[in-house]
């Protein structure tokens, strides 16, 4: 309860959890589909998730000791998750892609 009550408590003052989740998810599917293509495009595309994630680090260190006077660590936590996901499933799309490109060469 108290999860879905931090999704839609916060939403007028900081960028709301759900929608973090929801661009990093994606932003890391795109990297994932791209690496079982060519690894490259998902080594290119790995600028994107970085780039959102320097963002939202940038404003979530600006408001911290905000955040955690009005809604603990938990806002923080799932945020650094977020980031995990996204940046994960395009580091796995590279790695992929890359594994993919090694394993045609030998055949």
């Amino acid at each position: 309860m108290s999860v879905l009550l931090l999704f839609y408590e916060i939403h007028d003052k900081v960028t709301p959890v759900f929608e973090v989740y929801r661009l990093f998810l994606v932003v890391g599917g795109i990297g994932l589909a791209l690496g079982f293509l060519r690894w490259w495009l998902s080594a290119i595309w790995l600028i994107f998730p970085v780039y959102f994630a320097l963002i939202f680090l940038e404003e979530l260190h600006s408001l911290r000791v905000d955040l955690t006077s009005y809604f603990g660590d938990s806002y923080l936590w799932h945020s650094y998750n977020a980031y995990a996901f996204g940046l994960g499933l395009n580091l796995l799309g590279v790695f992929v892609g890359f594994r993919k490109r090694k394993k045609n060469r030998t055949e």
